[in-house]
């Protein structure tokens, strides 16, 4: 009798602040908060795919999902040793890069006969030598692996040493040099007419129970297309190895959506790049609402990329969300908040990135026609520093039209993935952009990080227009990020007044002191600790700044100075609080000593 295959996968995500704002805030869980388990398909994948085209040797091979905890460093390696894995399967992203591989490393010593396979965005396949500082690898899978683990599974059931000349989009270390299969497109309209989650349903089931018996709400990660058309700067899409786009049927969607209602799965993250890009969009989302009016608490949307350039079908379909209740229930209303993802709304900007998106005055007739007829509708946006073209002015420029709208706002940096257009030397060059690899923490810490917890953490900064407008730029976008991304949609209107206002208070230059020269610091390159920037993705906006500006909201003064100025009067006056000069002296930090940005005033 054959002995089993044992594989395991980690590709999972628990996060435990995301809910404080939803219905689940309402509902005790067994752990005394309120966490989400992000629920990745992976699995599914290759296993059907394996059973679809070696069912001679699928059923020697059980696999086993990784289940998401808080501890997980110790907790995820327990499972795989105490499963007896002898392949694990992990999925590799920018936030999730680090961690995974102290894990590995981990079992590794547990299990040293396991092998692993890597794939996912961050499988660097254009420049590859990372994989000679990796040795706890065993096989890199770039672009869709469906067809290269088929192949080495299949060369473990017969005894067969892989050869790179008879596989595709692989990569492994052979006699000591990285050899790499050549890069193919996944098409395959058999595999692609399958319900993935529906035709797993047994194991998929144990899963929505285990996380219901521990109290986790379930956010099912969804495909119901694969790739994207474009090639913006900033993104990895399909690896950035081809623009095509794939789709799954209809009707295998349609049973998914099903079966994700009969089992009373509360919010789906649709993970396609441009949903409303096609007419199909449409139908899939009218048998949606069937099922939401059938099991009304059910599959909420909990996040939505749309499409960048059919807007009229985008807002045909938002607005069909919104008639038919998407985004709550018969008790609860508005659990979600819609985002409209823009990254800039200077045409300079995104030109620059070459990212594709209709002139703004037509977006806000869209966005001003939909919140007319829905009045308590919130959205947010999602804008990136850092980029060509910007400027001090333009980002405090496009902040006033998004918040105008009433929008709120979420400030991200550029983060650098070496598979997106960015990743390309010659590419950087052209669009003056440097990379600089930050150091932040590797988990999300209650205490101040000491050395030992931060990780490598590369972001893009634009050069284009000089280094000080490099410098100015990141100051912007610090302030931006700290100051608004946690108001409400009801105090959008005077973002300026308050941020004026805040700078009269007792101490707030002083303290904005210190933040400035830690930015010019990272920008210049003298630095590489950027736990002050990174620690407002984890914690309250406002107990943040509590806790490092030292200031008490209640300090604030009701009424502006600046109150009757225009706005471009108010603009230019915070530009120059913000980018006022740096007069501390340059800090030393002691090697081993814990960072924090207090420690330096």
């Amino acid at each position: 009798m054959t002995k089993k295959l044992k594989i395991s996968f980690i590709n999972c995500v628990l996060d435990t602040t995301i809910f404080q704002a939803t219905i689940a805030s309402k509902v005790p869980t067994a752990r005394g908060r309120n966490s989400a388990w992000f629920l990745n398909a992976s699995l599914l994948h290759f296993k059907t795919y394996y059973e679809l085209y070696s069912p001679e040797f699928s059923d020697n091979v059980e696999w086993h999902q990784v289940l998401p905890t808080e501890n997980y460093v110790e907790t995820y390696v327990d499972q795989i040793v105490e499963n007896q894995s002898d392949w694990l399967f992990v999925g590799m992203y920018i936030w999730t890069q680090p961690g995974l591989a102290k894990i590995v490393k981990e079992v590794k010593k547990k299990l040293p006969n396991l092998k692993v396979m890597v794939g996912g965005p961050e499988v660097e396949h254009k420049d590859y030598a990372w994989l000679n500082e990796r040795d706890w690898i065993t096989y890199a899978c770039y672009g869709d692996g469906y067809n290269f683990v088929k192949y080495i599974l299949d060369c473990h059931f017969t005894n067969k040493k892989p050869s790179i000349d008879e596989t595709e989009n692989a990569l492994w270390i052979e006699d000591g040099a990285i050899v790499k299969a050549p890069h193919k497109i996944f098409k395959d309209k058999k595999f692609y007419s399958i319900a993935l989650w529906w035709h797993n349903r047994k194991i998929v089931r144990e899963w929505f129970n285990w996380a219901k018996d521990q109290g986790l709400t379930i956010i099912v990660n969804y495909e119901a297309s694969r790739g994207c058309p474009y090639h913006c700067s900033f993104c990895d899409w399909t690896s950035g190895l081809h623009n095509k786009v794939t789709f799954w049927g209809l009707f295998p969607i349609f049973k998914d959506l099903a079966f994700f209602g009969q089992e009373d799965i509360r919010y789906l993250k649709l993970c396609d790049a441009n949903f409303g890009q096609v007419p199909r969009d449409m139908d899939m989302t009218k048998f949606w609402g069937m099922v939401r009016k059938k099991y009304p608490k059910v599959i909420c949307p909990w996040e939505i990329t749309w499409s960048k350039l059919q807007k009229e079908r985008v807002y045909e379909i938002f607005d069909y969300m919104l008639e038919h209740k998407f985004d709550g229930d018969p008790e609860n209303a508005n659990l979600i908040t819609w985002t409209l993802s823009f990254q800039d709304v200077d045409k300079s900007v995104l030109d620059a990135i070459d990212r594709p998106e209709i002139p703004w005055e037509k977006h806000k007739e869209y966005i001003h026609n939909i919140q007319a007829k829905y009045p308590d509708l919130q959205l947010v946006t999602e804008l990136i520093s850092g980029m060509p073209n910007q400027t001090p002015q333009s980002m405090l420029d496009t902040q006033y039209e998004v918040l105008t709208c009433n929008v709120r706002t979420r400030w991200y940096l550029w983060m650098y993935l070496p598979n997106s257009p960015v990743g390309n030397k010659e590419y950087r060059e052209k669009i003056g952009v440097k990379v600089l690899n930050l150091k932040v923490p590797s988990d999300t810490l209650t205490r101040p990080p000491t050395q030992d917890d931060l990780e490598d953490f590369p972001i893009c900064i634009s050069y284009i227009k000089g280094m000080q407008t490099a410098i100015d730029n990141f100051k912007v976008a610090v302030w931006l990020k700290q100051f608004y991304s946690g108001y409400h949609s009801s105090m959008l209107t005077d973002f300026l007044d308050l941020a004026l206002a805040w700078f009269q208070t007792p101490g707030a230059s002083e303290v904005w002191q210190v933040v400035a020269k830690k930015c010019e610091d990272l920008i210049q390159g003298k630095t590489r600790d950027a736990f002050f920037y990174t620690s407002v993705y984890t914690v309250d906006m406002w107990s943040f700044m509590a806790k490092t500006m030292v200031m008490s909201l209640e300090l604030m003064p009701e009424e502006s100075i600046y109150t009757g100025a225009t706005y471009e009067q108010k603009r230019d006056k915070l530009l120059e609080l913000i980018l006022q000069p740096v007069t501390i002296p340059d800090y030393e930090v002691e090697e081993n000593s814990e960072y924090s940005i207090l420690n330096e005033v």
